[in-house]
């Protein structure tokens, strides 16, 4: 008999800014703050 175990991760928002590649929180939402502006504005549609 064969038995498999899957594992998934669930993220609540919480990772150091680190794990995307910025070096400061300032520059995370330098992008991030546009692009959430731009999914807001399609949900509106």
């Amino acid at each position: 008999m064969i038995c498999s175990l899957e594992t998934v991760e669930c993220s609540l928002g919480t990772e150091p800014y680190e794990v995307f590649g910025f070096s400061n929180e300032e520059e995370l939402e330098l992008v991030l703050i546009p692009l959430m502006q731009e999914i807001s504005e399609e949900d509106q549609n």
